[in-house]
């Protein structure tokens, strides 16, 4: 499926935009330096800060569309980050909803309710309308089959720098993460068996994506 109406997609993408930034805001008021920065350590966050950068870009491209009445041109880097961040993004809400929803770092198990609405958004809504946007108003077909091997480097990253800058302070923002309680066993298999989700992730979204390129002929 391929919605080409620029402004169904304008629309759409709008609401994915108010949807990320409104579960920002609402995950570092009240606002401190401190504060903002420990949530940048989030994967979460980050993720969340991606797909509001790609939904900038796509209501750019789809606005230039709908004033020129021509097809949005979606260039090969933003193709490729939309699938980073839809893989990312997916991760993020698999990990906290099976393993991280009734952890002490989420603001669900602090009681305030069953589900937060810092949760909700950052979890649940963002996945769930950067999924629908991939699948409702991006062209298919263009992912490659080694993307997902390169999509992969961006969770790696993550830890790599976050380790190193925690090490100092060990406010991790993850439990695994701290390997003085846990153990270097505990982090390795962790992160194995996360390399091992995103790369599953990765190429079920290549998978359909070339899928529903071949339904559409």
């Amino acid at each position: 499926m391929y919605i080409k109406n620029p402004t169904s997609a304008i629309i759409f993408r709008f609401i994915c935009l108010f949807l990320c930034a409104y579960g920002l805001i609402i995950n570092i008021v009240p606002f401190s330096t401190s504060k903002f920065l420990h949530m940048l350590t989030y994967f979460t966050i980050l993720t969340n800060i991606l797909c509001s950068y790609v939904f900038v870009r796509c209501v750019l491209l789809s606005t230039i569309s709908m004033f020129t009445g021509s097809e949005t041109q979606y260039s090969n880097s933003l193709i490729f980050l939309k699938g980073l961040a839809t893989m990312s993004i997916i991760i993020s809400c698999i990990v906290y909803h099976f393993v991280l929803k009734n952890s002490d770092i989420s603001y669900s198990a602090r009681g305030i309710m069953e589900i937060s609405k810092n949760d909700f958004f950052v979890h649940y809504l963002v996945p769930f309308f950067t999924t629908a946007d991939w699948i409702l108003f991006q062209p298919k077909g263009r992912y490659k089959w080694t993307d997902p091997l390169k999509w992969i480097a961006f969770p790696l990253i993550y830890i790599t720098v976050v380790m190193f800058v925690n090490k100092y302070t060990e406010d991790y923002p993850y439990f695994f993460m701290n390997v003085r309680t846990y153990g270097l066993n505990t982090f390795f298999s962790i992160i194995v068996v996360l390399g091992i989700l995103c790369l599953i992730i990765g190429y079920g979204i290549v998978a359909l994506d070339k899928l529903l390129k071949l339904r559409s002929r």
